[in-house]
């Protein structure tokens, strides 16, 4: 049998034993996740019976978000999790099948009501000044950037709350000196992170999305000030060190040395995010910087120490789809190349007896991790049927570079 079609079988099989192990409604770790990779399942095999299955975690998932609802607390299991996460992921959800799927649903009654939530969520949040994409003010940023999106720029209410979370995080950055700005993460012991994960290049990418969506206009230089200096502040963390250009945190005492490959932290995520940034500041030396910076990091190859599994977050998975985009925007040949070598090493991550390498696999807290759409075999599987179906739909809006 053909590997790939082994292995998607394979992943099938495991996911339907171990789907009902799912008991959150997100998109990166439970049920809406699950749900997502059965619709691809549909859209790949063209068999019915995974629309039903599709459906029934969708089902599934809005159940939970009523458990949830009926709940006076929240009991986050990890550092960082948080209520506003688990329902912008959840509606994030909701948005893809929607609009990237011809199901003809209409699940607009629930976005109203997540809208709302997310809103008073955020408020909170800000006062807070967390503006984290997975404890903070960014979870329903995120939220209210795809709404914004599929509404092609006529939802009014995601529109306000993306202007008030934008003015807020330009209040609460930390002025380094007069050409630097970061953002610390109050879920994180304060701690200045620099990655696509809690980090500077999390709200420059964010920033990115508003100047994209034309939120925020690249015409006005009083703005595109204060991007620039998000921008210098990680410029000046750059180390002369190929495979590990910036550290993951500022003021710490962390080892210069190699580091994490990957979309959720380390060089890629940063790079994405100064690549899409100085579209708008046009600054001709970041892009030198930032391209000779890329094309190093696509030279780099499959390390289980510093890309740990096959996944999205932490992944070779994650890392095709960030080169995947590279390659759409610039059409440059190496990135194309680079995507195709990590999509190659995802059938790599297998122990000798054919079983799955992912992260969290021991981690009793987190059962399911090694099934999901983020950090585990759903996601994997995914990216296998989109590297082999260019026709199916992008989920980048569900990923931290976003939509």
């Amino acid at each position: 049998m053909d590997p790939l079609k082994n292995t998607l079988n394979n992943i099938i099989a495991i996911i339907e034993q171990k789907k009902d192990t799912f008991n959150e409604p997100t998109v990166e770790g439970g049920t809406m996740g699950v749900a997502i990779f059965y619709y691809f399942c549909h859209q790949y095999f063209n068999e019915d019976h995974f629309l039903d299955k599709a459906e029934e975690m969708v089902e599934k998932s809005i159940n939970l978000i009523s458990e949830i609802s009926e709940k006076n607390e929240f009991v986050p299991r990890f550092t960082g999790d948080s209520i506003s996460n688990v329902l912008a992921s959840f509606g994030k959800g909701l948005l893809f099948i929607e609009n990237r799927f011809d199901y003809d649903y209409d699940f607009s009654s629930y976005y109203e009501v997540l809208s709302d939530t997310l809103q008073t969520l955020a408020d909170e949040s800000i006062k807070q000044k967390d503006y984290d994409f997975f404890s903070g003010a960014l979870s329903g940023a995120h939220f209210f950037l795809n709404k914004y999106y599929h509404s092609k720029g006529q939802d009014f209410v995601a529109a306000a709350n993306l202007e008030k979370i934008y003015y807020s995080s330009k209040s609460a950055a930390v002025h380094y000196n007069e050409d630097e700005i970061y953002w610390t993460a109050p879920a994180y012991l304060n701690q200045a992170y620099l990655g696509l994960s809690h980090g500077s290049a999390m709200m420059i990418n964010f920033w990115t999305k508003l100047y994209q969506l034309n939120l925020i206009s690249g015409e006005n230089e009083d703005e595109v000030r204060w991007l620039d200096k998000a921008v210098n502040f990680v410029f000046e963390r750059k180390r002369n060190i190929v495979d590990g250009y910036f550290p993951n945190r500022f003021l710490t005492n962390e080892q210069a040395g190699k580091t994490q490959f990957a979309m959720c932290y380390g060089d890629l995520g940063i790079l994405y995010s100064l690549y899409n940034a100085n579209k708008t500041i046009q600054n001709t030396s970041y892009q030198n910087d930032i391209e000779a910076m890329l094309q190093t990091s696509s030279h780099r190859k499959v390390e289980s120490e510093y890309t740990y599994d096959a996944g999205i977050l932490y992944g070779a998975s994650g890392i095709a789809y960030i080169f995947e985009e590279l390659f759409e925007d610039s059409g440059k040949q190496v990135y194309e190349n680079t995507m195709k070598y990590w999509d190659d090493q995802v059938l790599t991550y297998r122990t000798p007896d054919n079983d799955f390498i992912y992260a969290f696999k021991d981690d009793k807290k987190n059962e399911s991790a090694g099934y999901s759409f983020a950090w585990g075999i759903s996601g994997m599987g995914i990216r296998l049927m989109q590297a082999q179906n260019k026709n199916l739909p992008s989920i980048n809006e569900l990923l931290l570079i976003g939509i």
